[in-house]
């Protein structure tokens, strides 16, 4: 099965860079949804590792949340979301809102 089937949400490539804080470390996003994300990193953490993330977005606060790496390979891990609060996700889910709008008119362009 394709993995975008598998997936429980859409996601989009950011219009630029997102970074994720976690303890040493600070990778970038590579693609996100409300459900979870995919993360460059050069030493992927091991499926099953629960870690807690910190997205920043735009000069908003970082969104905290708290993840479990699904599946790390080569230069890349996926994440799934597990607790966010819910005027987080709220927040998360209008920045990819408005990120699918932007990247639909231009693609009309």
């Amino acid at each position: 099965m394709p993995e975008d089937e598998r997936r429980s949400a859409p996601r989009i490539q950011p219009p630029r860079a997102i970074f994720v804080d976690y303890p040493d470390l600070r990778p970038r996003i590579r693609d996100i949804s409300v459900a979870g994300a995919s993360i460059e990193e050069v030493r992927p953490l091991p499926r099953g590792r629960m870690i807690n993330l910190q997205l920043v977005l735009d000069e908003e606060k970082p969104i905290a949340v708290q993840a479990i790496v699904r599946r790390s390979q080569g230069d890349t891990m996926s994440v799934e979301f597990l607790v966010m609060n819910s005027a987080d996700r709220e927040l998360l889910r209008r920045f990819i809102d408005k990120a699918r709008a932007a990247q639909r008119a231009q693609a009309k362009s």
